[in-house]
């Protein structure tokens, strides 16, 4: 699609476009649901369709917070999806996820994981898509988010994000959450941090580590969502802390991709490919990124680049796998047809406008390696992981895994976003230790959220 000339904002915003066109073509019940074909996740075929419609959205909301009009009409389609997700008549009415307690006997917990992705989403672009929905239809979206917020979700991994940030964009939009856990699971949340930026998913003294790419596409984007819609409610030195840890991520984790674009494979959910990328945009829009913004449109630019080379560029629903085919031997068995779709996580540098840094600013669009390699060294012990690129060239990434704690917090600037006036108009459940179920050949389920009920449970081995 490209040449290997960096990609443009105008390449960006024509990839993205390509991919909510494309969901559009499996939306039923009048876009409640989108239901690209693959295997049924346990969750049922109703919350798979909530799914594809939670984690496209986090697109368009990029595509919209930072895009100059929307010729194709992105906020009125999603606009009109939710209001059809939230009438009861509705053969797509989004049901309401069930706390960790309550499972799997009283229904399902994915639908938590999907209002938060939503609440992200409609966070980037709050004036095109939720000032603009009828009163009527605000309101039953705000409870249906604010049931979300309340539950109490499994304790022992990236879930707990998920709540706190549909609290705090609830909460930014003067919608009012009573009996909330938000700041509870961030705390708890942050007493996982290992270390140069890096998290464990669930307590590091719990057998094994899981440190994989949830760092990037769940951790820092959803902090980040935190501290930035709680604004003056959350104490400074806790913001600036949280500045620090981000911006020393960035500079280790941008040693995961080759040359070419290609991020390392490790870990679990490898089907939400692009979200790798969740972590180095986050970096940017919040002006904490160490590596400057030509390196973070560089790698992303090649990364972009290599899945296109694979087959994966938006003209066909993102499969179940790493490249264009499915490949269910490397899928767990909580991922549905609309789980790949938070590959929208990858698209966030939309959110900053053209005349952003991350766009406007002159200067070589480095390789990761030039421009971290002199500032990145692990002071602790390392995982080395290894992978082959499709230039056949062997990288060696060091994976930080350090215990250091307690660090004294260099001075940052103020957020580079400001948090917008309440009166004004994307991870699945991996416990401590586990790294999930893997799918193998011939188990996949084949199912549509055409006239399907729900069924199944979310596994408490899910990653997000």
């Amino acid at each position: 699609m490209f040449s290997r000339a960096v990609p443009s904002r105008a390449d960006w915003e024509a990839e993205a476009d390509r991919w909510l066109l494309t969901a559009r073509k499996h939306a039923v019940s009048g876009g409640a649901l989108i239901c690209p074909p693959g295997p049924v996740s346990q969750s049922g075929p109703i919350s798979d369709g909530v799914e594809g419609f939670a984690r496209s959205f986090i697109i368009a909301g990029a595509r919209l917070s930072g895009g100059d009009g929307d010729p194709l009409g992105h906020a009125e389609w999603y606009a009109g999806g939710l209001a059809a997700a939230m009438d009861p008549t509705s053969g797509g009415f989004w049901p309401r996820a069930v706390g960790f307690e309550d499972w799997p006997h009283a229904g399902i917990t994915q639908p938590a994981v999907e209002a938060a992705n939503l609440a992200f989403g409609l966070a980037l672009c709050r004036e095109q898509v939720w000032d603009q929905l009828p009163d009527p239809v605000r309101e039953r979206l705000a409870d249906w988010l604010t049931h979300h917020a309340r539950l109490r979700v499994w304790q022992h991994n990236n879930w707990l994000l998920f709540p706190a940030v549909i609290e705090a964009f609830l909460e930014s939009v003067g919608v009012s959450v009573e009996g909330g856990h938000g700041a509870e699971n961030v705390e708890r949340v942050e007493s996982w941090y290992l270390g140069d930026g890096w998290y464990n998913d669930g307590p590091p003294a719990a057998p094994g580590r899981n440190i994989d790419h949830y760092n990037s596409w769940v951790f820092q984007p959803f902090l980040w969502q935190w501290y930035l819609l709680r604004g003056d409610a959350e104490p400074q030195w806790r913001v600036e802390r949280f500045r620090e840890r981000l911006s020393e991520f960035a500079s280790s984790y941008a040693l995961l991709f080759g040359d070419d674009g290609a991020p390392l494979q490790m870990g679990r959910s490898l089907a939400y490919r692009h979200a790798v990328l969740g972590g180095l945009w986050t970096a940017a829009l919040a002006g904490v990124d160490p590596l400057g913004p030509g390196a973070v449109r560089g790698i992303a630019g090649r990364t972009l680049d290599y899945f296109q080379r694979l087959g994966v560029d938006g003209a066909e629903a993102p499969s179940l796998g790493w490249g264009a085919r499915e490949f269910l031997p490397a899928v767990q068995e909580y991922s549905g047809p609309g789980s790949s779709y938070f590959a929208g996580m990858g698209f966030l540098g939309l959110a900053a406008p053209a005349s952003h840094p991350l766009w406007s600013a002159t200067g070589p669009a480095e390789s990761c390696a030039s421009s971290t390699t002199a500032a990145t060294t692990p002071p602790t012990p390392t995982t080395p992981a290894t992978r082959t690129t499709r230039s056949s060239r062997t990288r060696r990434a060091q994976l930080p895994v350090p215990a250091s704690r307690g660090r004294t917090v260099r001075g940052r600037p103020a957020w580079t976003a400001t948090r917008r006036s309440s009166t004004s108009g994307a991870g699945r459940r991996g416990a401590a230790g586990s790294w999930g179920q893997r799918r193998g050949r011939g188990t996949s389920r084949r199912g549509t959220c055409r006239g399907s009920g729900l069924r199944g449970g979310s596994s408490p081995g899910r990653g997000s």
